[in-house]
């Protein structure tokens, strides 16, 4: 661990960073936010992309990118809180229009895409593939119908995202190369 801390040491205000994956609405960052933030930049951050991952933490990553010029966010369901819905006692039809709501309203200049969504097969403890598949979809329609890119995430689905048109909504299942590697091995 100190060779990472040296190289980030060297590092410092020489090698400019755009951080695309900064999951920093959670509560346990709260109290420590301004010095997170500080460290960052210090460190060559000079642009943060905090990916929303339901809508509470949404709504909170929009708040934080209102903080800086630079600062950015996403609005979507990540896969493995593809429960949310049920948790907030809500169908996905009744959650996903309080997202489009929430979009809706959001500066598109701070709120950039549509995500962080997708499926997560490793992660099943968290969300049941059957939840994954019924959250992700509606995504589409939601880039679709705002003009956002969408902030995908894929692991372990053996699934190539291969059109993100409407009309080709059942995407192709091909293999990846560790997929195949995989079915090899047994």
């Amino acid at each position: 661990m100190k060779g990472i801390a040296a190289l980030f040491r060297t590092m410092e205000a020489k090698t400019k960073l755009f951080d695309i994956a900064a999951n920093l609405a959670d509560e346990s960052f709260k109290p420590d936010i301004t010095n997170v933030f500080a460290r960052a930049k210090k460190y060559g951050v000079e642009k943060l992309l905090m990916a929303g991952t339901y809508i509470e933490d949404s709504k909170r990553s929009y708040e934080l990118s209102t903080l800086d010029p630079n600062y950015y966010c996403t609005a979507g369901i990540h896969p493995c809180r593809a429960t949310q819905p049920a948790v907030d006692k809500e169908t996905y039809e009744q959650y996903f229009a309080k997202l489009e709501e929430f979009i809706m309203s959001a500066d598109k200049g701070k709120l950039v895409a549509v995500g962080e969504c997708g499926l997560d097969y490793d992660k099943f403890s968290y969300a049941d593939k059957e939840s994954q598949l019924k959250a992700f979809p509606p995504h589409f329609d939601l880039a679709n119908k705002y003009k956002l890119p969408m902030y995908l995430h894929e692991r372990n689905t053996c699934l190539l995202y291969t059109s993100p048109s409407p009309r080709d909504r059942q995407k192709s299942r091909m293999p990846s190369s560790a997929c195949k590697k995989k079915k090899k091995k047994k």
